[in-house]
């Protein structure tokens, strides 16, 4: 298979000779092998994995985006995307820290889901970076 993962701004990520790839959709994670049937869906927010031939992996954040699986290939246009490598740890941090005051001194001028998906996002940026 090949993957491909495009934002607005840059493609992110292309490779061939991949055995699989697990998503996460809006619905649910969703695995994809060769010869998968023509699909296409919505992202949801988390963690691209995509494994090689070779058994080695990549991870990649998505936030919110579309997969289109077409004979092979595995086009993934995505609204925010980040690889594991490129995501800084402190920056990060203290992302969840900014989202996490926010939500614990609410106050009237603060827009609350903005701040839980700061949160979210910081979070799985954070969770990214364990992974091997």
């Amino acid at each position: 298979m090949k993957i491909e993962v495009i934002t607005p701004e840059k493609k992110i990520f292309e490779e061939e000779n991949i055995k699989r790839v697990i998503l996460p959709l809006t619905t649910g994670e969703k695995e994809i092998l060769h010869s998968h049937v023509s699909y296409i869906a919505q992202l949801g927010d988390g963690i691209i994995e995509v494994e090689r031939d070779d058994e080695t992996k990549s991870y990649l954040t998505v936030f919110g985006g579309f997969v289109e699986v077409l004979n092979d290939n595995v086009k993934i246009v995505a609204f925010v995307s980040e690889r594991k490598e490129d995501i800084d740890k402190m920056r990060a941090l203290e992302a969840k820290e900014r989202a996490e005051k926010r939500l614990k001194e609410v106050k009237d001028n603060i827009d609350i889901e903005r701040a839980k998906k700061a949160l979210k996002r910081a979070e799985i940026r954070l969770k990214i970076l364990d992974l091997e």
